[in-house]
Order: structure tokens, then sequence, then C-alpha cells
């Protein structure tokens, strides 16, 4: 895989609006990327493994027992924050977990495996394991930040229900346009390119919005 390659994944991480649309994807892309059989992505807030939604975005047809057998690798990943390489000793799997800081007080790992009868994880997957990590914490923050936007807003998030007799607040576009750009941008750390990928306009007119409100 070169180069080139990795980028077009990586950009596909930040056009996603949703959490559980994104951590899938993640998943996917990062069995690619370091050539794992099996994996998922969990969450953690406050000490705790979100094994739930580890088991919705499995890929390799995990179930709930083997990422709890897995759960201790990612939570010695998180310990340290740093990418590893470790061999389970009943499976004999090779388990490769990276962690990565998703937002203030809440952290992730991605955990990926392969079988006894291939070659273990090495130091090639090791370094692109922690480099994706590191996209991945900012994807997830980007999306968490645009689907708060959606709340903020009055609009609910694609893929979950709206309640059209539910009261919205009535603002002037120009505030929300403002809001949402500027949200973007922080979101993203002032990447302007990524910015408009995330609110679906072009990069053009974000340079034009902040030369009229006088933030370039």
């Amino acid at each position: 895989m070169d180069a080139s390659e990795l980028l077009a994944l990586n950009e596909w991480l930040f056009v996603q609006e949703e959490l559980h649309a994104l951590l899938p994807l993640v998943t996917q892309n990062a069995l690619t990327i370091c050539a794992g059989e099996r994996g998922f992505v969990v969450l953690e807030q406050d000490g705790r493994l979100d094994l739930e939604g580890a088991l919705s975005n499995q890929q390799g047809g995990m179930t709930r027992n083997d990422i709890e057998h897995v759960a201790r690798f990612a939570l010695r990943a998180l310990d340290h924050m740093q990418a590893a390489v470790e061999t389970d000793p009943a499976s004999g799997r090779s388990v490769l977990c990276a962690p990565f800081a998703a937002d203030e007080g809440q952290h992730g790992v991605i955990v990926l495996e392969r079988s006894r009868s291939a070659a273990p994880f090495d130091d090639t997957s090791l370094r692109r394991a922690g480099k994706y990590a590191s996209q991945v914490g900012i994807a997830v923050r980007v999306t968490r930040r645009f689907e708060e936007l959606l709340q903020r807003c009055g609009q609910a998030p694609a893929g979950q229900p709206d309640d059209p007799d539910a009261p919205r607040p009535v603002r002037p576009i120009e505030d929300l346009e403002r809001e949402a750009i500027l949200h973007a941008l922080k979101a993203t750390g002032n990447d302007k390119r990524r910015a408009a990928q995330l609110l679906g306009i072009s990069r053009a007119k974000v340079y034009q919005r902040l030369k009229i409100w006088g933030l370039t």
C-alpha cells in the first residue's frame, strides 16, 4: 500500500457525519492498512470500555467473548498511550493495539488480530497503526463536534428519529453559517480544507466567509 492509498483511506474518515458510521469504517481501514484478519475499535470513558460499541463495529466475525478476551490488551495500551504488539498466550494470536485521544477525558483503541498461522504484526504494521490512530482520534472528535452542532441548530443527525412537532429555535441563517464554519475550523485544528469537507461546501467559500467576517 503506497502513500496515496493511505491518504485516500484517511480522507474517508473526515466526511463521516455520525459516529456509528465512522467506527466500522475505522476498523475496516485499519485491517487493510495493517493486513489484520479481524479487529474492532473500542472507546473508553472514565476507565470503562464500551464493549457493546466495539461489538457493533467489529470486523472478521468476532463475538462479545472474543472482544472481552482481548480487552486487557486494549487497557494496557491505554495505560501507556502507545501502539504495541503482544502475543495472546491462550490462542497464540498476534494482537496489535493502537490507542488514540478522541476528546477531552475520552480515549479509544484500535485492536487488530492475526491468527497463530500468520506472521505476527511487524514494525511496519506498528508504525502504520500508530499514525492511523492519530488520524482516527481527530476524526472522532470532528464527528462528535458535527453531531453537537446539528443538535444545537435544532437538527437530528441522519439515522436518528426527528420529531416534526418538536419546537425548533429560529435563528438567522447568517448566524448558523458563521457558527457552523467556526466550529468546523475549531474541530479540525483550523484546517480549512477539512472544515469545508465536513460542512459539504467549497474551501473557497470558507475563505470568502472568513474574509467577510474579518477573520483571515
